[in-house]
């Protein structure tokens, strides 16, 4: 008892919690579910007008998409957006935002420009 006293004091003199250790060891053991886990991303599947299914993230789908058009394959992915933007805009009146590809592939699908299958 005398040495779980001693263990008890701080070097001031002052008396530990000895609810402290038992929190600590709470932490510890609960630590790993504490983890961040990696986010798994969702994978989708889109179908544009002409019948080309592809299949990926939101950013996947959409570098897939630039890739195959011969004209922006070179471009970068946000002039990419901001061309299907203004053209589905003109074509349909609906506002494409271009912001990310998680907002511009669903947008483009309620325009009616492609089709989300998955």
């Amino acid at each position: 008892m005398l040495l779980a006293e001693v263990e008890a004091q701080h070097a001031d003199g002052g008396v530990r919690d000895p609810h402290q250790l038992e929190l600590f060891g709470t932490l510890l053991t609960e630590l790993h579910a504490m983890q961040k886990k990696p986010v798994q991303s969702e994978s989708h599947l889109v179908m544009t007008l002409a019948g080309h299914t592809i299949r990926g993230t939101w950013e996947e789908i959409l570098l897939q998409m630039k890739a195959a058009d011969r004209e922006w394959a070179r471009g970068s992915l946000i002039d990419f957006m901001a061309s299907l933007a203004r053209r589905g805009q003109a074509e349909t009146g609906i506002v494409i935002p271009t912001t990310d590809p998680e907002a511009f592939i669903p947008r483009r699908a309620e325009a009616g420009v492609l089709r989300i299958m998955q």
